[in-house]
Order: C-alpha cells, then structure tokens, then sequence
C-alpha cells in the first residue's frame, strides 16, 4: 500500500510588491484594525467573504491572519460552492484505475455530528502573504495572483470597512530588480521577442447585434504600433476574439550589420518593454532577462506535513526573505 510522505519540500516563487498608499497608516496598520483587532467587525471571517461575481455563488476571503515578529501573514481563500472534486482508485491489480467524483454535500456529515451548523466546500486555491509597513510578499497561487489580493485588500479596506477613505486606493506595485535593471543598460539588447493574447473590445457605434463589429484592443495595438510606427486600431473584426486564445508572438532581431538607429530602436523598445508580463530580451553577450527577472522575486521552500503547509515555517521563511531583499527605510 502507498503511504503519504510524512513531509515533503515544495519550492514556490515569492514576489515583492511595494504597497502604494495615501496617508500615514500602512497596510499593515489597515489590516491590524480591521482584521486581528477582535472588537472589529471583520474579525469574524463570515464578514470578509467577497463575491466574486454576480453569476457565482464563489467567494474569496482572507482565512488565517495573524501577526510574526514585526510582519502580518495571512492566506487568501477562493471557495468553490457545490463544487465536486474527482479522485482516483491507484489499484496495482486493476487493468484500469477508477476515477470517481465527491461532492461537498458527501463530506458534510465527515467528522461532524453537527452537520447542519458546519458547511464544508472545497478549497480551491491559496494565495499566501507577508506584510512588514507598506512592503510586501506573495506567493501567487494558479487562480488568486496579486492582482486579485490588490482587489480583495481595496474593498475589503475601503468599501466594506470603510476604514480607508474613499480617495484612497491599495495598490500593488512591482519594483524592479536592480541588479538586472543596470545588466540591461549597460549590455546592449540584441532580440526581443514578446507575446501578448490578442483580444477585442467591442465597438460602441454598432447598434445592430447583428453586426456588431470589434478593433482590436489597446494592448495589442500598442505593441504593433511600437513595432511598425503605425495605428492599426481602425482594424476590423467580423467575430469577438475573445474566446478565440489567439496569442501574437513578435521578434524584433538584427543582424551583425545593424547600424547605431537600429540599436537605439532595438533598446528604446527593449525599455518600454518593463511594464509587459510576457516578454524575453536576448542581449549582446548570449544572456537573456525575462519579464519575471526584472521583477524583485525570489524562491523560498515551503514544507508540507501530512498533506497541509506548515505554517510556522513559511511564516519564518517569508520574514526572512522580506528583511533579507527590502529596504524598509523607503
């Protein structure tokens, strides 16, 4: 018989992101007040659900908060309601392994003679968090990324809790990595390669259904424009791209001969590049940087024990990795 691993190593990228915030308090301020302090409100976790949408009876919350050293860790939840999750039989005798499905109302009554007072669902995914003033740690998850705790944080601090003022706004920037940052400046780029989803935007003036036309969007035509010095946003589409997953991949190369101008497009569009999620730059020297490289990021171990994460340890781990990568001084 397979048993479970006692423990077992998983290594995860962390991301930093400097929190962009109006006034005196920190985020890590905000989310002491409004989270950990047991007088408030949304101390019970019921009260910081937030839908994720009309359509869906889904929610996301922040579960586990609490405080390590001068640092505040929490998990971000996203709940999948009535969801079934398939499992499979690993019989070593079988000719075929047995998939079957369990639903949350088959677990309800497990471990629970109170059944009724205790919904069970399934986690689908957790997105982790460290906080030390207005600096920050993530370890993103498939479903939750920085952009759905940005979200998650603004309403949560804002319009629910209303502790935050209503001009007032979380935002998570990506700073860059410096030592990177100056390879790039200093060593010239020789081929860019990019890629980008092509998507549409519907176009206002169509009042027929019918014949509802589409351009293609902004994000598509700045990189073609970037490329070809030209506006191609009056294109037209007969069809929505958007469930077509049709991704444009662009490379800009030059040969030994290029000449100074050349150089300068090559670099320029290597520049303006940073702000890009999805992009490669080979340089002169053989080397290449990612759009990840050129963000703060880094990669810390995460220790899971009979199936859950050990929290201590990743606790301690992303402490260690902020005061080890942050200037807090800023």
């Amino acid at each position: 018989a397979r048993r479970m691993k006692e423990s077992i190593t998983k290594y995860k990228t962390i991301r930093y992101k400097k929190v962009d915030l109006k006034g005196e308090k920190t985020l890590y301020d905000y989310i002491k007040e409004v989270v950990i302090d047991n007088s408030s409100n949304y101390h019970k976790v019921k009260n910081r659900q937030q839908s994720v949408s009309n359509e869906s009876d889904d929610f996301i919350f922040i579960n586990h908060v609490s405080e390590y050293k001068n640092m505040i860790y929490g998990e971000l939840v996203i709940v999948e309601i009535d969801k079934s999750q398939q499992y499979i039989d690993l019989d070593d005798e079988a000719s075929e392994y047995k998939i079957s499905s369990l639903s949350t109302s088959q677990i309800a009554s497990i471990n629970n003679e109170n059944a009724e007072e205790f919904k069970k669902e399934f986690v689908d995914s957790v997105l982790y968090f460290g906080v030390i003033k207005n600096h920050m740690a993530i370890i993103q998850s498939r479903t939750l990324t920085a952009r759905t705790l940005e979200s998650y944080l603004d309403w949560l601090l804002g319009e629910a809790s209303e502790a935050m003022a209503d001009d007032y706004a979380v935002i998570l920037k990506d700073t860059p990595n410096l030592e990177i940052e100056q390879k790039l400046n200093s060593t010239p780029a020789k081929t860019l390669v990019m890629s980008t989803d092509i998507d549409s935007e519907l176009n206002q003036d169509s009042t027929e259904t019918a014949s509802a036309s589409y351009t293609l969007s902004d994000k598509v035509v700045q990189v073609f424009k970037a490329m070809l010095n030209d506006d191609l946003s009056t294109m037209r589409l007969e069809d929505d791209l958007e469930d077509a997953n049709l991704k444009m991949k662009i490379e800009m190369t030059y040969d030994r001969k290029t000449s100074a101008s050349g150089q300068r497009v090559i670099d320029s569009v290597a520049a303006s590049l940073r702000h890009s999620d999805d992009y490669k730059i080979y340089l002169t020297d053989g080397s290449s940087i990612t759009a990840d490289q050129m963000k703060l990021s880094g990669t810390i171990s995460m220790q899971i024990i009979k199936g859950n994460v050990y929290q201590t340890g990743l606790k301690s781990q992303i402490h260690t990795w902020l005061i080890d990568n942050v200037d807090f001084s800023e």
